[in-house]
């Protein structure tokens, strides 16, 4: 527990004393005003009625502010942590695609619920309880006594009933609000195509049926939600009612000012007020422990070995390569090559081979048999991102601006590079038409951009880099041959000194190049 989540806590309790103490002051002032007194024996009720309600709003902003400092922070470290642990941990097919690391931001957001929704709630409502239950024992020991008793058996009860009656409907929803999110993005993506090839209406049927199953859960947990809530205003009821007559009886005993009674009375609605948000609250446990098991299970996996070293040279040795996945070795005939910079691999074959998954395995990203060095090491010992660059046929575009999509390559690249860079991939003529230059935003997946665009935007991704390693997977794809050939040039020309592979299903005539045509 962070320092900022306690003082988070501690704020909100203050902030909900604040409101406990303006209702009590507020009572007080309006039963003794009804008197009609010497106004000075207001002033001190008046005086405490403007700091209670000014201090209540203090107190709520520093509570918000500080709780959701504290969260934002906790769920950046984690994803941080999370994303830099799984990068060679969880096999590449496991997180291919946006979806496996928007599970992952979704789970860590719904672990964040239980300090933000329950633990800071459920303890400021502890603190302002506490300090109202005080109040009302120097009012009354008796009132106090039973009120307080009443207090914490529904600060602890309602919640703990509500969790047991929820928990499994939680997980059970958890697991089908992450259905549907797989099958909306999916449904999204696929779409088009979809409505080519006549299965959209089933896709939206499945979509269909797991949001009914979802709304049954949902009802269930409202059902749970329902009960604590009912359960909380029964308990303020009761709560009232023993304020109030304990109130009268202690009056008619003259052990109370009758200004009292107002006090005694009021005082529990806002003691119990604390306790109303948790009900539902606690219907989120079951989600967020399934949340914390996803994490937990992804945060153990064994990494795989990672490299540290760095080649003296850059040559890439390959001794009856076969790449493999899913632990089976893919159909392509064994690779035995030597690539030496300033001498280029160009990969071609049929779609389906295992052009990518070759380039993957060269890389040190999935298992193969056979025989990789670089430099004369394998490449399982060395620190292959540091040295290597890799572009793949599917990689991200951001929903940013051209700029940014390329800068990811390097942050450090001045403007001169990249319209360097621009003019290589033929980009800069596409550039000067959009409203913003290279500043203009692109949309979700780059929707804005056509297919050959967005290839010539990872493209360009890749060039800004400055490794001695360039692995290029189809960066001519979508492209006429003849655009394909002149951009193909400049980029063969601008790495002639790189050790550089191209995967590409275009049969390029570029001379001085190594050939492989994979084959089944």
């Amino acid at each position: 527990m962070s320092k900022r989540l306690l003082l988070s806590s501690l704020l909100g309790g203050l902030s909900l004393t604040m409101a406990v103490g303006l209702l009590g002051s507020s009572a007080w002032l309006i039963a003794m005003a009804s008197t009609q007194p010497p106004i000075l024996v207001l002033e001190v009720a008046i005086v405490s009625v403007r700091f209670f309600g000014l201090s209540r709003g203090v107190f709520r902003y520093g509570e918000r502010v500080m709780s959701h400092d504290a969260i934002l922070r906790n769920q950046t470290q984690l994803q941080t942590h999370l994303y830099r642990g799984l990068e060679r941990a969880v096999p590449l097919k496991e997180r291919t695609g946006s979806s496996f690391f928007a599970g992952i931001i979704r789970d860590v957001e719904i672990i964040q619920d239980r300090w933000l929704r329950i633990y800071i709630p459920w303890i400021s409502a502890a603190i302002s309880g506490l300090a109202g239950i005080c109040a009302i024992y120097f009012l009354s020991p008796r009132a106090g006594t039973l009120i307080g008793t009443l207090f914490i058996a529904s600060l602890i009860g309602i919640p703990m009933l509500t969790r047991r009656l929820s928990l499994h409907a939680s997980n059970v929803s958890y697991v089908d609000e992450t259905e549907i999110v797989s099958q909306i993005s999916n449904i999204s993506r696929g779409f088009l195509e979809a409505k080519i090839y006549g299965y959209s209406v089933s896709l939206q049927q499945k979509l269909r049926q797991t949001d009914i199953a979802l709304a049954r859960k949902e009802s269930i947990l409202d059902l749970g939600s329902g009960i604590g809530v009912a359960l909380n205003i029964l308990a303020t009821s009761g709560a009232v009612i023993i304020g109030l007559t304990t109130a009268i009886h202690n009056v008619s005993q003259g052990e109370l000012g009758a200004v009292n009674i107002a006090t005694l009375t009021l005082l529990p609605l806002m003691i119990f007020d604390g306790i109303s948000t948790l009900p539902s609250a606690f219907t989120l446990i079951g989600r967020i422990e399934s949340a914390q098991k996803n994490i937990e299970g992804l945060a153990h996996q064994t990494p795989i070995s990672l490299g540290t070293k760095i080649p003296e040279t850059f040559e890439i040795s390959l001794n009856n390569v076969r790449a493999q996945w899913g632990g089976e070795s893919l159909n392509h005939q064994p690779i035995t090559a030597l690539i030496e910079p300033g001498t280029p691999l160009l990969i071609s074959g049929e779609s389906g081979i295992g052009k990518s998954s070759l380039a993957l395995a060269i890389i040190g990203l999935i298992p193969y048999e056979g025989t990789i060095l670089i430099g004369g090491e394998s490449n399982s010992h060395l620190a292959c991102s540091e040295f290597a660059t890799l572009s793949l046929q599917s990689d991200h575009i951001f929903n940013s601006s051209i700029k940014e999509n390329i800068r990811i390559g390097n942050p450090n690249i001045t403007d001169q590079e990249l319209e360097s860079i621009l003019k290589i991939v033929e980009l800069d003529h596409v550039i000067s038409h959009l409203p913003s230059g290279v500043d203009s935003v692109i949309g979700t997946y780059g929707t804005q951009l056509s297919g050959g665009e967005k290839q010539r935007i990872r493209l360009a991704r890749a060039l800004v880099r400055n490794t001695p390693i360039y692995i290029l997977d189809e960066p001519f794809e979508f492209l006429e041959m003849d655009q394909a050939q002149r951009i193909s040039k400049k980029v063969f020309e601008r790495l002639s000194k790189n050790t550089l592979i191209v995967i590409s299903h275009d049969q390029l005539t570029i001379p001085n190049v190594l050939r492989i045509n994979l084959r089944g």
